[in-house]
């Protein structure tokens, strides 16, 4: 995957490669205690809160990315809040304790515009027990390209990642690679491999989302492992 044209448009901010800014992995993520609710609110929060509260919550999907989130975590974005980037959490769940995105208040679902800068509007990678549910994604560029998603759910020489839920989400305007083939654009995608680990999602649930205007595909999955020599399928999809 080479870089998008349109990607020198970042430069002045940080270099990029593969739609993954530079800038935001020189970051020290911190940690979570687990067990803890977070608040995200674009027009009234400030990065420099701790999150724990409303009247303190952070304002930008950056602070968000940079914790690493623990078991019963929950991550709530304002109601009518509106975000530019990608959202891209780390840390893991547990059985029982899942990670949880969600909003909170009354109003329009909060809304995350990844404007074809990134590859996708939300990454979940090689991360379990995770539940997203109530926002809205864009990912429109200023021109269709390739690997552009909406929602991108990968297991990849991980093994075997448990519970994944995505539900009522609105993924629109995504203008992805028409072309068939591995660059083709998805609304949500799922990608599970790997040379060194077989990999596959168990208890993977996408319910009640509505797509629209999602090139070139709404939902789709893609695995390494389904040929009958390299045998390793999902489970509970």
């Amino acid at each position: 995957m080479g870089r998008r044209p349109e990607s020198v448009l970042l430069i002045l901010a940080c270099s990029s490669l593969l739609y993954i800014t530079t800038c935001s992995k020189t970051a020290e993520l911190l940690p979570s205690p687990g067990n803890t609710t977070y608040y995200v609110d674009s027009r009234a929060g400030s990065d420099n809160n701790d999150g724990t509260t409303p009247e303190k919550a952070w304002k930008s999907l950056q602070r968000v990315n940079l914790v690493v989130f623990a078991a019963g975590d929950k991550i709530l974005f304002k109601a009518g809040s509106r975000f530019q980037g990608q959202l891209r959490p780390h840390g893991f769940g547990r059985e029982g304790a899942p990670i949880a995105i969600d909003r909170y208040g009354d109003g329009n679902l909060p809304l995350i515009e990844a404007e074809g800068s990134y590859h996708e509007a939300l990454l979940l990678r090689n991360q379990e027990y995770w539940e997203v549910n109530h926002l809205e994604l864009t990912n429109k560029g200023w021109f269709q390209w390739r690997y552009r998603y909406g929602v991108r759910l990968v297991a990849w020489d991980y093994g075997t990642v448990h519970h994944v839920h995505l539900k009522d989400l609105y993924i629109h305007d995504v203008n992805g690679w028409v072309r068939k083939g591995r660059a083709e654009g998805q609304g949500i995608v799922w990608e599970n491999g790997g040379a060194r680990e077989p990999s596959r999602f168990d208890d993977l649930l996408i319910e009640g989302c509505h797509l629209l205007r999602t090139d070139r595909n709404g939902i789709c999955g893609y695995s390494e492992n389904s040929s009958r020599n390299n045998w390793f399928p999902s489970l509970h999809v």
